[in-house]
């Protein structure tokens, strides 16, 4: 889970953040947003928890320098 280090992003609430795990929702492959969705499904889907927070809890991001 990536949350804002401390004094970089202050936002009054964690919801705030949602539209930067939208994309990197939409920075998936089709099988890695497949399978996100049937692990999201699995945990009861939007009645739940919704689906930016979950991408939030169960992706990471890599920087990878050649």
């Amino acid at each position: 889970m990536i949350i804002p280090q401390e004094g970089q992003m202050n936002y009054k609430d964690l919801d705030e953040i949602a539209v930067y795990y939208m994309f990197i929702s939409a920075c998936l492959t089709e099988e890695e947003r497949s399978k996100l969705k049937i692990g999201w499904e699995e945990k009861g889907g939007f009645k739940k928890v919704s689906w930016w927070r979950f991408v939030m809890e169960n992706t990471k991001i890599e920087i990878m320098l050649n």
